[in-house]
């Protein structure tokens, strides 16, 4: 009877996943279903891989159906095998690799070593992309350890030749930790460290001439029913290489690229040496999240700037902006890094700087003092008024290659919430029925390592998580009750908002939980109104500024997410435990762009 009923259960739970994707079923075993879905397409290889390995993990005991389910599950595995084959054969060297990463994670045997996938899509991009998608497989490859020593040195080499300090000297300190005899198998690396530790090469004038002012021309608008007049929004840009590529802020040219936008649109720039010469630009692609935008001119040989790192940009540090101050172009404002630690973006933290900053300055390049970009400038956000910042281009840099593409940018995610504290990483949110669900993670898990990379902090998570390849399976390593394991994850598409996503899906105290960081136990559900008690608040986010204690009673009037503001809206009513007198009842706004999302 037991046997029976654990049979019941599971057959049940695959089900219920399966119809939550919209995946229909016909069928009695749960093996055949999802047979016929794959045939279907409505669900992929690694989605066939993550239901057998979800069974197989539930089911525990070991029987006929559990060795059904298992033999299965190999067949799928080496379906994945012949796809990557399939797709080296057509020379889908992209989709060959996801194949073979993934069999990698799972430790099973690959159609070829991973380093010869790597090479075949590297003699294709060599003859077809630009120099930031080549210097990514290159680093993608040091970080799988397939490099050689020489080819390490020869990479870093390259920057040393090339003036980027700073980029040199982040690059060495990291490979040098990954590759043990580095250093003494090629002593003039220090040399070039020595040389460029004291680098400096800060001439504005120069700088200023691979700066361009960037125009979104919208025609004409009526103003008050009087006239028309020019509707333009100007920012400020900056040449990547030689080739007339550009960065700038997708807010300035956000309604050219936005499908929604009807009406008559055009961009252009305007460089310093012929200002009253219109170019016009093409969007080649844009990044919501970090606000950026790859824009081309047609112009060759064009003055482009040294490409530095933020990595090594600490309080105080001296910065230089340049930009298009009011109108008035070309200016140069100084200051300093004032907070490099800002909870602003959804991927990642920002610059404050103390540079005077006005409209038209946004997107300008930020110098630091040895004449290197350190990030971008990031100007008119309404509700920071006075307060100005930037974005640290290391998160630039990683997301360049994915700019080249074309179109917007896509990241991906495996549909949970982290937190941190003291230099250790927990999940705190499991969206229901997403990957990470699915791969049997839960709340109060530790996250040890992403693909054998250790984590310490939910930025480092991120940043080894969201620029991956996807769809594909990785390997997370977990501590759960003082015990190490390991989990097979599926990388999913991560929506823009992903918070939009989540608020379709889940229920009230879970949405409470990851947006406000205020742990709930649902004891009475009204019409109106819900009560909970808080089970725990998550230092350092929205619900500890409530001063509201583990234990006691709150009851939510109201939830909901402001779409057109981007903004999610709670009102909670309230007493202390400690102070029975003291009842509160207060509204608390969030932004959208949820920073501890995975």
């Amino acid at each position: 009877m037991k046997k029976l009923i654990n049979i019941i259960v599971i057959v049940i739970f695959i089900q219920s996943l399966l119809s939550a994707d919209n995946i229909i079923l016909n069928y009695n075993s749960s093996i055949e279903s999802i047979k016929n879905n794959l045939e279907n397409g409505k669900i992929d290889l690694f989605d066939a891989y993550i239901y057998t390995y979800q069974f197989i993990n539930i089911k525990g005991e070991k029987d006929q159906e559990y060795d059904k389910v298992l033999a299965y599950q190999k067949e799928i595995i080496s379906k994945m095998y012949e796809k990557s084959r399939d797709e080296n054969d057509k020379k889908n060297y992209e989709n060959s690799l996801k194949y073979t990463l993934s069999l990698s994670a799972l430790n099973e045997k690959t159609a070829f070593p991973l380093r010869e996938v790597y090479d075949k899509l590297s003699v294709q991009t060599d003859s077809s992309s630009d120099i930031f998608t080549k210097s990514r497989l290159i680093e993608e490859m040091a970080d799988y350890k397939l490099l050689t020593n020489k080819e390490i040195f020869e990479y870093l080499e390259k920057h040393a030749m090339l003036k980027n300090r700073a980029t040199f000297l982040t690059y060495l300190e990291k490979y040098d930790k990954l590759y043990p005899e580095l250093l003494n198998e090629y002593p003039k690396l220090a040399e070039y460290k020595n040389n460029l530790e004291s680098y400096t090469n800060l001439n504005l004038d120069n700088i200023m001439n691979a700066v361009v002012t960037v125009v979104l021309d919208k025609g004409l608008t009526v103003k008050k029913g009087v006239g028309y007049y020019p509707d333009r929004s100007i920012g400020t840009g900056f040449f990547i290489d030689d080739n007339g590529y550009l960065i700038t802020n997708h807010h300035v040219i956000a309604d050219h690229v936005d499908p929604k936008y009807e009406g008559y649109s055009k961009v252009y720039v305007t460089l310093k040496d012929d200002p009253d010469k219109e170019l016009p630009a093409k969007v080649i692609g844009y990044d919501k999240v970090f606000d950026i935008a790859l824009l081309k001119i047609p112009r060759e040989n064009t003055p482009h700037l040294t490409l530095g790192s933020s990595n090594e940009m600490t309080l105080g540090n001296k910065i230089f902006t340049i930009g298009n101050n009011l109108g008035i172009n070309y200016t140069v404002t100084t200051g300093i890094i004032s907070n490099k630690d800002l909870d602003f973006f959804q991927l990642g933290k920002g610059f404050m700087i103390d540079a005077a900053i006005n409209p038209g300055n946004t997107a300008g390049p930020l110098i630091d003092d040895r004449g290197q970009v350190v990030g971008i400038v990031f100007a008119g956000v309404p509700e920071y008024e006075g307060i100005n910042f930037a974005i640290p281009f290391q998160y630039v840099k990683k997301t360049i290659p994915m700019l080249y593409k074309g179109n917007e940018v896509q990241r991906c995610w495996i549909q949970a919430g982290l937190y941190e504290i003291k230099n250790k990483v927990y999940f705190y949110y499991i969206m229901p029925n997403g990957s990470a669900d699915k791969s049997g993670l839960k709340i109060e898990d530790r996250l040890l390592k992403i693909d054998g990379v250790e984590v310490k902090t939910v930025v480092e998570a991120q940043s080894i998580l969201a620029w991956q390849r996807y769809p594909r399976l990785i390997e997370l390593e977990i501590e759960r009750n003082g015990q190490t394991m390991k989990k097979v994850v599926k990388l999913e598409k991560r929506p823009y908002l992903p918070i939009e996503q989540i608020f379709d899906i889940d229920i009230q105290q879970n949405l409470i939980t990851l947006v406000f960081g205020i742990g709930l136990e649902s004891y009475s559900k009204g019409v109106f109104l819900r009560k909970y008690k808080t089970t725990k608040i998550y230092k350092g986010m929205y619900g500890a500024q409530l001063n509201i204690g583990e234990g006691d009673p709150l009851s939510v009037l109201d939830l909901r997410y402001m779409k057109k503001e981007k903004l999610i809206r709670m009102t909670v009513h309230y007493k202390q435990n400690t102070m029975q007198l003291n009842e509160r009842t207060v509204t608390v706004i969030a932004m959208a762009e949820v920073d501890s999302i995975i």
